[in-house]
């Protein structure tokens, strides 16, 4: 059940190390006058992947990476790409998809040595699944009218081009009520598949939105556990759910 089909960009963008289409931007921030900035920008720089030299329009990452979805494939616990994707794919295009792999088998690596949570892969879905220890606990079902609400689990699910944010009800209850330990919190679970740096914006990005749809409501009012599509090209919230 989803809680909103999309939740509007908040203006938070990335100033970590990052690189959009070949355009790298150090540092952070959240003005708004440079989210624009640097929107405006990575439009351009995704109008000039092509097919070949010329440009070609209406093309963005986002796009681009959900055309080569397809062509993607896990061995072992790595992403990796088919020669067959040089057939629809520029030169350009593919150092772009090839560039997202690498930065996500990077963060496999990370997880799987990471002590502090429980990594999981499925080739099936083409994921990996960190579980936060001690923070998980689906069996405490409860129903309210013809809706069934569970406890859920703080987990975080990776895949090659996007990130899923789990949070239990009372993970919930901390993102409505806001905070210092609460966005610390959030931080600490997406560092576990994303770098320091953008694991702080998006944890910001998932206070900020979620907060948003869901209002000035008691914490009382959350009934059971949500999870957050992420999109970490764009720097937005795609969608929102109850577990």
């Amino acid at each position: 059940m989803n809680l909103k089909k999309s939740l509007k960009r908040t203006g938070i963008i990335l100033f970590s190390t990052i690189t959009l289409a070949g355009v790298t931007v150090p540092g952070m921030s959240n003005a708004k006058v440079l989210a624009d900035s640097v929107k405006s920008t990575h439009v351009e720089q995704n109008n000039s992947i092509s097919k070949d030299s010329t440009s070609k329009q209406g093309n963005n990452i986002s796009k681009l990476f959900k055309k080569a979805d397809k062509y993607i494939s896990m061995d072992g616990n790595q992403y990796v790409l088919s020669d067959e994707a040089s057939k629809d794919f520029s030169k350009q295009e593919l150092d772009t998809i090839q560039s997202q792999i690498n930065n996500a088998n990077e963060s496999i690596k990370l997880s799987l040595n990471n002590k502090k949570v429980f990594t999981t892969v499925n080739h099936a879905s083409k994921s990996i699944t960190n579980y936060i220890p001690n923070t998980n606990t689906n069996n405490n079902n409860r129903k309210f009218g013809h809706m069934l609400y569970r406890y859920g689990s703080n987990k975080v699910t990776m895949g090659w081009n996007y990130v899923r944010l789990y949070m239990n009800k009372t993970t919930t209850q901390g993102v409505i009520t806001g905070g210092i330990a609460i966005t610390a919190r959030i931080t600490d679970m997406l560092a576990t598949v994303l770098t320091d740096g953008l694991a702080s914006v998006l944890a910001d990005l998932v206070i900020t939105g979620l907060a948003a749809y869901l209002g000035y409501v008691s914490v009382t009012a959350i009934k059971g556990g949500t999870y957050v599509d992420l999109n970490t090209i764009e720097m937005e919230i795609n969608n929102a759910g109850w577990q």
